[in-house]
């Protein structure tokens, strides 16, 4: 058995998952920061299963078929046609394939590798050049944080009081009720989602970037990645001798901070990228789907459980927690039971549309999964307080929801403080004017 010859095989093989791997990270490159691992890895793999169907004596232009059938888009809702179509797709392939030069397929995914690499380089050097320019220093940060450890909060689109009752019909006193038991003021915002005002939108101090310099809606999203290296808020806590920790739930980017982790979201950041590469094939797509959001359900969980049974807090830590809830995709019911949401495309992706949720549908699992999670934020509030009592407690939504093209719905938000007897009077610009941008 020729060694060499099996490898080269094997190349050829896997020359169609390479250049969909590729195309689809350059598409979504602001969507995985600078993971360049995702990609990296995932080729890998890809290789040593082509060669592995090679050892087993499958030839490397069989190979190349399958992925083509496999990747090939589905062109009806049927899944027995569907599937009956890419045996035929492939029976052709291998008989067109034989009258094709392989160095021409060869050459031609080999320049569309190449071309994705080169844009992907060139979107990475001007986006650093771009958070070069945009993160440097205008002004000192007065920033002063307290003693004690700071529990930040981020509740994925968490929208108001006002907007729950305005348009969800719901009534979530009770839950700003045993805040306010627990010591919480409560102080809903709304800060324009769309553009940026005089101050930023929640959507973008999510990213703790400097965004009182640009407006976001102009910047690429891997700018908005790089920034975080040089962000004032973060910076300061180190200043003051703050260790950082951080949930690194859905957003990967979060390791750009050097912040030690909660705990590991690997699988779910492949799961994600594997869906991406393969949301054509609805043989494959649903299979994925319902991975993701059980990788989804299960993370949530494993985070509420650490913070509320295992977590000890250290001297001196800020903590910031991002969970993607309540948010959509819609993995949990009002029991906190795991409930599959087979609407959803992935996150960014599935708001009310044609391609994701009906009104009615957003509606009602909203809620759904917004009652569940209020039960875990307050027994993880209650579990904080036995144990971090002097603590300092942020709660807050990012933005609203999207079950309308309202604006007012899209930029309400929860925002509740505990802790900080100067600032928890204020409403949330002017906190987080303040207490992060020390203006």
């Amino acid at each position: 058995m020729d060694v060499r010859n099996i490898l080269k095989d094997a190349l050829f093989g896997a020359l169609v998952p390479w250049a969909v791997l590729l195309y689809t990270y350059n598409r979504q490159h602001g969507y995985f920061a600078e993971r360049y691992d995702v990609p990296l890895i995932s080729a890998l793999a890809v290789y040593l299963i082509a060669v592995g169907l090679r050892l087993f004596g499958v030839k490397g232009w069989v190979i190349f078929n399958l992925w083509i059938a496999i990747l090939l888009p589905s062109c009806c809702s049927s899944r027995m046609l569907d599937f009956v179509l890419r045996l035929l797709f492939l029976y052709l392939g291998f008989s067109l394939l034989k009258k094709v030069q392989r160095k021409h397929l060869s050459f031609l995914l080999s320049m569309i590798c190449i071309i994705n690499v080169l844009s992907i380089w060139r979107r990475d050097m001007i986006s650093r050049t771009e958070a070069k320019h945009l993160t440097e220093p205008r002004q000192s940060c007065s920033f002063i944080p307290p003693k004690e450890n700071v529990y930040w909060f981020v509740l994925d689109a968490y929208t108001s009081l006002e907007n729950l009752k305005n348009y969800y019909r719901f009534d979530n006193t009770n839950f700003y009720k045993q805040l306010m038991d627990l010591g919480f003021v409560t102080r809903d915002g709304s800060l324009p989602y769309r553009k940026i005002d005089i101050f930023p939108t929640l959507k973008a101090l999510n990213f703790y970037a400097n965004f009182n310099y640009f407006d976001v809606t102009q910047t690429n999203a891997l700018t908005l990645h790089f920034c975080l290296k040089h962000n004032r808020l973060f910076n300061t806590l180190r200043k003051n001798g703050y260790r950082i920790y951080a949930t690194d739930s859905r957003f990967p980017f979060l390791h750009i901070l050097s912040a030690q982790t909660l705990s590991s979201p690997y699988k779910g950041i492949f799961l994600q990228f594997v869906y991406h590469c393969f949301w054509q094939n609805n043989l494959l797509k649903h299979s994925i789907q319902t991975a993701l959001n059980q990788q989804l359900y299960r993370y949530q969980n494993a985070v509420f459980k650490f913070l509320k049974d295992e977590f000890r807090p250290k001297e001196k830590c800020f903590y910031y927690i991002h969970t993607d809830s309540p948010h959509a995709p819609f993995v949990r019911n009002g029991q906190n039971e795991f409930f599959n949401d087979c609407q959803s495309v992935i996150w960014g992706e599935n708001e009310v549309g044609s391609c994701a949720y009906l009104q009615k549908d957003y509606r009602k699992t909203y809620i759904e999964q917004l009652n569940g999670l209020n039960k875990n934020i307050i027994s993880l509030l209650e579990g904080i307080e036995a144990k971090d009592p002097y603590a300092t407690v942020i709660l807050q939504g990012d933005h609203g929801t999207f079950m309308t093209n309202d604006e007012k719905e899209q930029s309400g938000f929860l925002f509740a403080v505990k802790g900080i007897d100067k600032y928890n009077q204020w409403g949330p610009e002017q906190f987080f004017k303040h207490l992060i941008y020390g203006e």
